[in-house]
């Protein structure tokens, strides 16, 4: 037996989950994900189609015992298709047309309104962080299924059309029944007269253009715009541009918007304002600074420091107006907010410049507490290496894992 648990999982419910579990889970992650609920968002959608999806297996005790018997193999083996989840989402709660019924004010949602319609097309829309201050468009190259207007989506020649297959009894699937000694075996598996349709069109009869498919391929151009100020993981819709299918309304094409692969910007995104990192020398961090910025649409802007105030390590400081564009009204603009680096000089100082940065910026005199004299002791630099050989030659050279009591130094140099 095939124990599989993937249907199981989405609902979160255990292997043996009573009816009334089930039932309990599907109305919980319903109402969760479901689409009028979380408009534009298509992982959401997703996630309500692969719930229906599996209460719809899981709720039929012959469907749920041939799942659990074969898996999703064997559900597909005999012919099982998942219907639509809305029309799934009616017939548990009620409310006719309304889609949500009684429970539309508690969902928060409008009902469902639109007819059932093909599978949606989802793709990946990869842009990079200029593409989104710009604003693009990009030709796509698509290739959707059309129903076949040779035969009109009949799958045959003239008046033949397709009939239920003798094969499988219109199941799409048959019993093999397997021999091996005294044991007998058997699995269901594919039709091979009908591949699994369920349905037959003898050889002879089938449309010379779609060969009994129904539909034929086609290719397409669409333009995808990308506006200024768009964000990742939104979504461009094309209504009824997806697959067709016989006496269905075509499904909808979906670009998700993800970040470029090797898109080496120096800003990143923080809702409306750009973030970015700058490296200044311990001088400009003491009298000021001046520095050219070349934006995300290749502009050029000088960006200056009051000479009178003093930029500390990890300060943030903010531009106004040069973060992104606001989606719908580009003439908006976030701000930018600059993390300030400091590098300090890796050379020594000589003795006057040293007297001078101390009159400069005097500091306390160091005593003993107590009023005792105290020896005076000075830092190293740090060398890993060297410091286990101290440990080696305290006799310390089974802690060398940084165990023992001893704590492992070397992050406090990173």
């Amino acid at each position: 037996m095939v124990k599989e648990n993937e249907f199981y999982d989405r609902l979160g419910v255990k292997i043996d989950a009573t009816e009334t579990e089930i039932k309990k889970a599907y109305y919980k992650g319903a109402q969760m994900f479901h689409p009028d609920k979380n408009p534009d968002n298509p992982e959401a959608a997703e996630k309500f189609k692969e719930i229906n999806e599996a209460y719809e297996v899981l709720s039929d005790k012959e469907k749920r015992e041939l799942y659990d018997r074969y898996g999703k193999e064997g559900l597909q083996a005999g012919g099982f298709q998942a219907h639509d989840p809305f029309d799934i989402f009616s017939q548990m709660f009620g409310g006719g047309g309304g889609g949500f019924g009684g429970f539309a004010d508690m969902f928060g949602g409008r009902g469902r309104q639109q007819p059932r319609k093909g599978k949606d097309s989802v793709h990946p829309l990869y842009m990079s962080l200029s593409d989104l201050y710009n604003g693009k468009t990009k030709k796509m190259k698509i290739t959707r299924k059309v129903v076949c207007t040779e035969c009109k989506g009949t799958g045959g020649k003239g008046l033949a059309s397709s009939s239920k297959c003798d094969g499988c009894e219109g199941r799409g699937a048959k019993v093999q029944i397997m021999r091996s000694g005294n044991m007998i075996t058997q699995r269901q598996v594919v039709c091979d007269k009908c591949n699994g349709k369920g349905e037959f069109i003898p050889v002879g009869q089938r449309c010379d253009k779609c060969t009994g498919n129904k539909t034929v391929p086609e290719e397409k151009i669409v333009e995808v715009n990308v506006e200024k100020g768009m964000k990742f993981d939104e979504v461009i819709s094309f209504t009824g541009q997806a697959d067709e299918e016989p006496g269905l309304p075509a499904g909808d094409i979906i670009f998700v918007i993800k970040p470029k692969q090797g898109d080496s910007s120096q800003f990143e995104r923080a809702g409306s304002d750009l973030v970015m990192e700058k490296e200044i020398s311990l001088v400009q961090a003491l009298t000021g600074f001046s520095f050219v910025l070349k934006h995300l649409d290749d502009n050029e802007y000088v960006i200056s420091h009051k000479d009178n105030e003093v930029i500390s390590p990890n300060t943030l400081r903010v531009v106004k107006g040069l973060g992104m564009p606001t989606r719908g009204d580009p003439s908006k603009y976030g701000d930018l907010i600059i993390k300030f680096t400091v590098k300090f000089p890796s050379q020594k100082l000589n003795p006057k410049d040293r007297e001078a940065l101390k009159k400069m910026f005097p500091e306390t005199e160091v005593k003993p507490t107590n009023g005792k004299a105290a020896s005076t002791h000075y830092t190293e630099v740090y060398d890993q290496n060297a410091q286990r050989r101290r440990h080696m030659e305290r006799d310390e050279g089974s802690d060398d894992d940084g165990q023992g009591g001893r704590q492992n130094v070397q992050c406090a140099q990173q």
